[in-house]
């Protein structure tokens, strides 16, 4: 075999190698550029998602702040003249600590970003360390919930059923606390019992600590909630720059 030959077939062998090295570079650019894609596609779908939660919250903490401003009152009263009392609004205020709420946040289309292993793909970095710690944000409120809800349905209702004409209290009901419109429901019926004064509760002492504890779970919200509608804004504002 003449020199020349032993050039050509050098040359063939190093343009196959080239082709199979660009052929490989170019499938690894296209997974890479489809996974990019992918996650812009995502992001996009996160926005909405985010916008929804934040609104979520916002409407939460409107009635968590009722609600622990009904507390208070009902601690007012306690340091009030009973003949000062107004019956019906004690009603009222007993009916707005007996409301609860278990907010369902949607969280799929960071479920999908996470749980696909696309978080890697995320950049800047602030935005993929932002949307990491975002889910144990809404958890950390879903705790507060369930705080919430055990401290009425474990403790607060046992005692109201025992201490107090539930039927009628239910009748007192004028909305959710926080909301802006009246509530129309089967609890707006009058009761066939007996009515029953309820003024006498605010002598009573597990009565007062039940308020007190009520008034405590509100706090957690009011101590916490802010922070979380701050960093979902940021979060927010983070994705809507990359997908704009």
């Amino acid at each position: 075999m003449n020199e020349r030959s032993t050039t050509g077939l050098i040359g063939q062998s190093f343009a196959i190698v080239a082709s199979i090295l660009l052929a490989f570079a170019i499938d690894a650019w296209w997974e890479d550029y489809k996974e990019q894609e992918e996650i812009r596609s995502l992001l996009e779908g996160l926005v909405i998602e985010i916008e929804g939660n934040l609104r979520t919250l916002e409407t939460e903490m409107l009635f968590h702040r009722a609600k622990s401003k009904s507390a208070v009152e009902i601690l007012q009263m306690m340091e009030t003249e009973l003949g000062e009392v107004n019956p019906l609004r004690l009603d009222e205020l007993i009916n707005d600590i007996m409301w609860w709420s278990g907010t369902d946040f949607a969280t799929g289309t960071l479920d999908s970003i996470v749980n696909s292993g696309g978080l890697k793909w995320v950049e800047p970095i602030e935005l993929r360390s932002q949307l990491s710690s975002w889910k144990d944000k809404l958890e950390l409120f879903k705790k507060y919930e369930q705080q919430d809800w055990d401290t009425y349905h474990d403790k607060l209702l046992p005692f109201l059923a025992l201490n107090s004409n539930l039927a009628q209290l239910g009748a007192a009901a004028d909305g959710r606390p926080g909301m802006t419109r009246s509530y129309e429901g089967v609890y707006r019926q009058v009761p066939d019992t007996e009515m029953v004064n309820h003024k006498v509760l605010l002598q009573n002492q597990e009565f007062h600590s039940l308020v007190i504890i009520t008034n405590w779970d509100q706090g957690d919200f009011e101590a916490s909630v802010p922070e979380i509608l701050e960093h979902g804004r940021e979060l927010l504002r983070l994705t809507k720059s990359v997908v704009d």
